[in-house]
């Protein structure tokens, strides 16, 4: 809680910035939802003194792709300075989840995320450990960014999270059993064909 309270950075959001519809399709029936527009207005309506925002269009047209390692410098630069990392997805799809959120965790940070009750992020991440704006506009989901006081049930709740991320990511016969179970599900929907 302290960490949080006295972090340098009050939130940090790493992500082009992309407006319009193209980066905003929905497919609300199917659960599918372009988030880049939503993940840009918020970026833009998070007014906290201190707030980051990285990547191209918002103070260089640079892709943070050029960089040799753009990952590791966004995990450099916000190691233990930030209080919320924005974590939201290009995409909603219940089974979709890239290193955003894990990267959150990481740095020590509060991460946000869009997903609805079915999204698998959940069987990994309880909402109990994120700021979950599902269903929230992007000035509503701002000011809960803004406005979140975490307390000592939410900061043992993410500590839980991390611990348990730990785990599972440092489990290699784990993970050799997930790549194997992906490759499995892939050749039988190709010998389906």
């Amino acid at each position: 809680l302290k960490h949080w309270e006295k972090a340098a950075i009050p939130a940090a959001f790493y992500a082009e910035v992309r407006d319009g519809e193209n980066y905003a399709k929905a497919f609300p029936e199917h659960g599918v939802y372009g988030l880049s527009t939503y993940r840009t207005q918020v970026a833009r309506k998070v007014g906290a003194k201190g707030t980051l925002r990285e990547g191209k269009g918002w103070r260089t047209d640079a892709k943070r792709q050029a960089l040799p390692d753009w990952h590791l410098d966004k995990l450099a630069a916000l190691d233990m300075r930030v209080r919320v990392a924005s974590s939201f997805e290009n995409t909603h799809q219940k089974s979709y989840i890239s290193e955003k959120i894990f990267d959150a965790f990481v740095v020590g940070g509060i991460p946000t995320y869009y997903a609805d009750k079915e999204h698998q992020v959940l069987t990994l991440v309880p909402e109990t450990s994120m700021i979950n704006t599902f269903g929230l506009s992007a000035e509503e989901a701002a000011k809960k960014i803004e406005t979140f006081k975490p307390d000592a049930e939410f900061a043992k709740s993410w500590l839980e999270t991390a611990r348990s991320l730990q785990a599972t990511f440092t489990d290699e016969a784990a993970v050799v059993r997930e790549r194997q179970r992906v490759v499995d599900t892939i050749m039988d929907e190709l010998e389906k064909l």
